[in-house]
């Protein structure tokens, strides 16, 4: 094999590690709810606050919620719990629980929620995101909301410590991470442009070939002078 072939082959690979990783550089999928225009009620006097989503993808990766502190700092703790609804033997299975200190929290603040990886959630999963505080008053927290029902997958629930529950008409203000492998991000960005799959791929490595193809050239026709 020639010189000049054994350097064109290698621009050739070259050019589509460089497309491989310009396309798989961010593999996180992320679903957003960002509309926000009221509070939720405060959590205080043994009020509950749960929010379903139902999973865009396999492999959940964080919850973000956008997070309310009425331009106090919080006293007591925040607690979180995501629940996956619908088991098979109808109950509800715990997937993770974090506990926030209220003073770490600053109001109109998005926090990250991270899952333990890995976890089994499949797209289409139905989950429960509940939040509560032990202390029954003081300088509470609370999340953002949409209203007019911005996310009809899932709803907002109000559970009051009498048992009164209110539901519906608005959502939490979330954002959800599910973990991608590299190559349906590649394929997602591919099929963003709006040309088939293999054309676009073609013309990303084009995009890196063309310019190692003119430099290797443009050295030959030099040496050859």
């Amino acid at each position: 094999m020639s010189r000049h072939l054994l350097a064109l082959l290698a621009l050739l690979l070259l050019s589509l590690a460089l497309a491989a990783l310009a396309l798989g550089r961010a593999p996180e999928l992320v679903v957003r709810q960002e509309f926000a225009d009221a509070p939720a009620p405060p959590l205080a006097e043994g009020r509950r606050l749960s929010q379903t989503i139902v999973a865009a993808a396999d492999d959940l990766a964080f919850i973000e919620l956008l997070l309310g502190t009425y331009m106090t700092t919080p006293d007591g703790q925040l607690n979180v719990t995501l629940r996956l609804l619908g088991a098979p033997d109808g109950t509800a299975v715990t997937l993770a629980e974090w506990v926030l200190p209220g003073g770490r929290i600053e109001d109109n603040e998005w926090r990250r929620f991270h899952l333990p990886w890995p976890r089994d959630v499949p797209a289409g999963s139905v989950l429960e995101m509940e939040l509560y505080r032990d202390e029954p008053g003081g300088r509470p927290v609370t999340v953002w909301t949409g209203t007019g029902d911005p996310y009809p997958p899932g709803e907002l629930t109000v559970r009051e410590a009498d048992g009164t529950v209110t539901a519906g008409g608005s959502d939490m203000a979330f954002r959800a991470g599910y973990r991608r492998s590299r190559m349906e991000a590649a394929r997602a960005r591919l099929q963003s442009t709006g040309l088939p799959v293999p054309v676009a791929g073609s013309l990303l490595v084009g995009l890196f070939a063309l310019p190692m193809a003119f430099i290797y050239t443009y050295r030959l026709v030099l040496a050859e002078r």
